[in-house]
């Protein structure tokens, strides 16, 4: 660049130096030339470029950026509540149920398993959960045994949404006749983030 200055420099000389003769014109024709020349080899020339070369090879791939914080844990909190008295099952349709266990809970969403030892005579037993509290609806499906003078075992399994502090209750009865005692038992309760119907 400082040498085109110092040509174009030198060349606005010679045309001052020489005016409008003959000389001077061929002075000024050299000048156009040598500018245009001068243009191109130091890449300012109006024309276009030409094609675009090939892409050069991909570059090395930078380092791993630093892991974010931990996301907020979901409330997972778990309850146990268990009996060791039989409790007479007097109840002979579910809405006479005998209510054999309530466990109190703080508002929240939960899965719920019970494990209940069942003896006596009479026909089979069923129980289920229901709440809140003791009086409130029926939740998940009704487990039964057959009642004989031997332990027998049922198992229970619900979920269950508790809009205020309160309680689940297990519910049993005996269709037809009763006879049975429920207990010893236990009820867990396990508190989530959410429960959704799966298909």
């Amino acid at each position: 660049m400082q040498r085109l200055s110092v040509a174009l420099a030198a060349a606005a000389l010679v045309v001052a130096l020489l005016g409008a003769t003959p000389l001077g014109e061929a002075a000024r024709d050299v000048v156009k030339s040598g500018v245009t020349l001068a243009r191109k080899a130091s890449g300012t020339h109006s024309s276009r470029r030409g094609p675009r070369g090939p892409r050069g090879p991909r570059g090395y791939r930078g380092p791993r950026g630093f892991q974010g914080p931990p996301g907020d844990t979901s409330p997972s909190n778990g309850y146990e509540a268990s009996w060791t008295t039989a409790v007479p099952i007097a109840g002979a349709t579910p809405e006479t149920a005998t209510i054999v266990k309530t466990s109190s809970l703080p508002l929240g969403k939960y899965i719920v398993t019970a494990q209940i030892q069942l003896t006596g005579t009479g026909a089979n037993a069923y129980c289920r959960g229901r709440g809140p509290g003791p009086t409130g609806p029926y939740v998940g499906q009704p487990g039964w045994v057959e009642v004989s003078s031997a332990d027998s075992a049922l198992s229970l399994v619900f979920a269950i949404d508790l809009p205020t502090d309160s309680s689940i209750s297990i519910a049993c009865w005996q269709p037809g006749t009763t006879g049975a005692d429920a207990g010893p038992g236990e009820i867990a309760a396990v508190r989530v983030g959410s429960l959704t119907p799966a298909g």
